[in-house]
């Protein structure tokens, strides 16, 4: 079975000479001085040759023929929406995009793309047209974000600001249902001071509203019909986009071009815009023009439940590393420090078996905007309750945090299930790894995984620390045995990587656990010490072999255990704080760079021997990212934060232990 959590996959760039059949589509934006688009009913097959000449962006000659100062130029074609073919020479001046379009997918409506160091998310535009939306109906089909229109001017003689009147609808109903918001403003302006004069609208619209994403200029042609943009040119429209964009950027909102194939050929000079970032608008099978975007429209007929009619349906590239350094940048050390943490609600705020948000729930996730939140039983009641508990803690970390919270739960199957476990959650509990494990059936793995992540996911989780990927090599072990897929160390690895395969397939992190690997123990850690008698060979005969697949095949999560291993390191100390065991050997000598977790460190094995401030530095230092559960949260949180300004815990690490984490919620988030 195709492992889809595979990351070695082949780059095949897709560079700026890629000629075939791109797009020059987009919306025919409605308006209140002309609301019916006009299609052209005599451009259909007609070819025309056009050639960038620096001026209007492109010149046509009447017989189809290149012109004749441009036929040696290095040309490209591309298909408008109606059909029409147009040749044009390629702007070498411009960005260009290097998307390796292999890696593109699509389950039939929504798109994807994974490539090496990118990820992506599907998002909607939308505008009053749309009518009333259930956005959260919305959100629980996928959608990420949304570009919601605040206005527009008419393209009349009068030009006409105006108003969208469902925007603040609109952005208030996105919000409450946790889809990240942007929004757009349909520009028609014929010069700098108008371009201006609509910035100021916009922002004017925006008075007192937190955006996501970002303040788009859109300005389109309007197709077959009068328009006071007509004799503008390719330096006008220019000089108007940058207008804009500079004005919304002063005000602190990051600005993006909307455009389309025609419109990047024909009315911008695409070089003089290259700092700000495009939405591209192509409904071709593939977004194949040469220059540099962020966001893809690739269709206009998208069907949502919650959403009546056809909607525009969009995808966001992003590069991981990129995007991550931006994040962090905008951080401060201390919402650095309690990124490293996931907690229960309960450690948040000091309440037993939370079941509901609150203000409490509220003010904790503003003093400590902490990495996640991880649920057990005594939170989880009903369906209806659970869903409220997790939509409100997911709301509470996006207003407190520069990215929202993991919500994590501890959900194996068989013995191991927080929420199956329960009667009151209606929901089917697949069984024990063990007897999984036995069938010898990677797709059996594979349907629990998947039957997991989608009941998680529909709850709201985003992390699972499963699967157990721990090899049986001691029939004495009671702790994992049955939540073991077997004792054989191929066995478990296929077993285990087609499990995380199906949580994935519902958008749910996994984790392999408990590296170096709990099945050769004979005692709980839970309770206190317990060890392996292996030296490192041993364990990567056996009990590392899952491990080691697992990082080839581009596992998210590792989390750490807190088995001591003497033979390896020379003392007792547990994996999870143990610099031997993570930093020489899972991070250098096995070379996983992706998030390393610790097991819950208010177990035995560590509590009866550090407090919560010692275990968490020596976690940290030994090249753990994220603190899973301390005994004590706020004196954990306050000794690290110390350790850091007093140089103990060095800002590299910190930022380090940081960037690994943003990088898995870019992926998963």
């Amino acid at each position: 079975m195709k492992n889809k959590i595979r990351k070695n996959v082949s780059l095949l760039l897709c560079g700026c000479l890629i000629i075939s059949l791109l797009s020059g589509c987009g919306r025919q934006e409605q308006t209140e001085e002309n609301t019916e688009p006009v299609v052209s009913e005599n451009g259909k097959g007609r070819e025309e040759t056009l050639s960038y000449n620096g001026t209007m962006g492109l010149s046509a000659s009447g017989n189809g023929a290149p012109a004749e100062d441009n036929a040696d130029l290095n040309m490209f074609s591309f298909r408008d929406v109606y059909g029409v073919t147009y040749q044009v020479s390629f702007n070498e001046l411009a960005d260009v995009h290097s998307y390796d379009m292999s890696c593109l997918t699509t389950d039939g409506q929504f798109k994807s793309y994974e490539a090496p160091g990118y990820t992506s998310r599907v998002g909607i535009d939308v505008s009053k047209f749309q009518g009333d939306i259930d956005w959260q109906a919305v959100k629980e089909q996928g959608i990420s974000y949304a570009f919601i229109r605040v206005g527009n001017r008419g393209y009349g003689k009068e030009g006409t600001l105006n108003t969208d009147g469902k925007y603040l609808q609109n952005i208030e109903g996105a919000k409450a249902a946790g889809i990240d918001v942007g929004v757009y403003f349909y520009s028609q302006a014929v010069s700098e001071e108008e371009a201006l004069e609509e910035a100021e609208y916009v922002l004017k619209l925006l008075e007192g509203i937190e955006l996501d994403y970002p303040v788009v200029y859109d300005a389109e042609y309007v197709i077959e019909d009068e328009a006071r943009t007509d004799g503008v040119g390719a330096g006008q429209f220019t000089k108007n986009t940058i207008a804009f964009c500079e004005r919304i950027e002063e005000a602190g909102y990051k600005p993006v071009i909307y455009a389309t194939m025609k419109w990047e050929a024909y009315a911008l000079k695409l070089h003089e815009v290259n700092e700000y970032e495009k939405w591209y608008a192509d409904y071709e099978e593939f977004p194949q023009t040469p220059y540099d975007f962020t966001y893809w429209q690739y269709t206009n007929e998208g069907k949502l439940e919650g959403i009546e009619g056809p909607v525009d349906l969009n995808l966001e590239i992003i590069p991981i590393e990129e995007r991550t350094g931006e994040i962090l940048q905008g951080m401060t050390k201390e919402e650095k420090v309690a990124q490293l943490f996931i907690v229960t609600p309960d450690a948040l705020t000091g309440n037993t078996g939370l079941k509901a948000g609150g203000e409490a729930l509220k003010q904790a996730l503003a003093e400590y905007p902490v990495g996640g939140v991880v649920y057990f039983s005594g939170n989880i009641e009903t369906p209806d309750q659970t869903k409220a508990l997790l939509k409100e803690t997911w709301l509470d970390s996006k207003a407190a945090a520069v990215l929202p919270a993991f919500l994590a739960v501890d959900e194996e199957g068989g013995s191991v299930a927080r929420v199956a476990g329960n009667p009151a959650m209606e929901t089917e509990n697949v069984g024990d790894m063990a007897d999984i494990g036995a069938t010898r059936d990677e797709r059996k793995a594979y349907e629990a995984g998947k039957t997991i992540g989608e009941y998680l996911s529909k709850l709201g989780f985003n992390l699972d620390f499963a699967p157990d990927a721990d090899v049986l090599t001691n029939p004495e072990n009671t702790v994992v045995k049955k939540r073991s897929f077997g004792a054989e160390p191929e066995l478990v690895s296929d077993m285990a990587l087609a499990y995380m395969d199906g949580l994935r397939e519902a958008n749910v992190a996994g984790c392999l656990k408990h590296y170096p690997g709990h099945g050769a123990t004979a005692a709980d850690t839970h309770e206190g010490y317990a060890y392996i008698e292996k030296d490192l060979e041993q364990l990567k005969e056996a009990d590392l072999i899952p491990f080691i697949r697992g990082i080839e095949e581009g596992v998210p999560v590792i989390m750490v255990g807190h088995i001591s291993l003497p033979k390896v390191t020379g003392d007792e100390m547990p994996a999870s704080l143990s610099g031997k065991m993570i930093g020489d050997i899972l991070r250098t000598d096995l070379g996983y760079d992706g998030l390393v977790i610790t097991d819950a460190l208010n177990m035995g094995a560590v509590t009866k021997q550090y407090n919560s401030e010692e275990a968490c530095i020596l976690a940290l230092s030994a090249g753990a990212d994220m603190l899973l559960m301390p005994e004590d949260f706020k004196s954990a949180y306050s000794g690290v934060l110390k350790a850091v300004n007093e140089g103990r815990i060095s800002e590299e690490a910190l930022n380090e232990a940081v960037k690994r984490v943003i990088r898995v919620k870019l992926q998963y988030l």
